[in-house]
């Protein structure tokens, strides 16, 4: 296991399956997670999103994580979503996400994209 980075994940996620699964890759890559509901002005590596999460307006976060004075601003996003929900992937990039896949993708590259948000280079 790599060293713990000092900014977690922040994770908005409620879906045991994959909160269980994002743990156990961002741990593998040295990052702790943190489950948030919204932005608290705590430090992030990465901004992860379930856009089917029906308690979280995913789409508001964002704004504010994108906008001007945010402390998130250059912070990559990551999101996924139902593939049938076409809709969904498209707002979330369009309202600033680095990347927005179907969940399918998001469970089986996982820890590949991880990678490419957190180490692009």
């Amino acid at each position: 296991m790599s060293e713990i980075s000092t900014d977690p994940i922040l994770v908005f996620v409620t879906d045991l399956y994959f909160t269980i699964r994002i743990e156990r890759v961002a741990e593998s890559l040295g990052y702790e997670t943190e489950t948030a509901e919204e932005l608290h002005g705590q430090p992030a590596a990465l901004l992860l999103f379930d856009l089917d999460h029906p308690q979280i307006d995913w789409l508001e976060i964002m704004g504010q994580a994108r906008s001007e004075k945010s402390l998130y601003r250059d912070i990559p996003i990551l999101a996924f979503g139902s593939h049938v929900r076409g809709e969904n992937l498209l707002a979330a990039r369009t309202a600033g996400a680095n990347l927005a896949v179907a969940k399918s993708r998001f469970m089986q590259d996982m820890q590949h994209l991880f990678e490419s948000l957190l180490n692009p280079g």
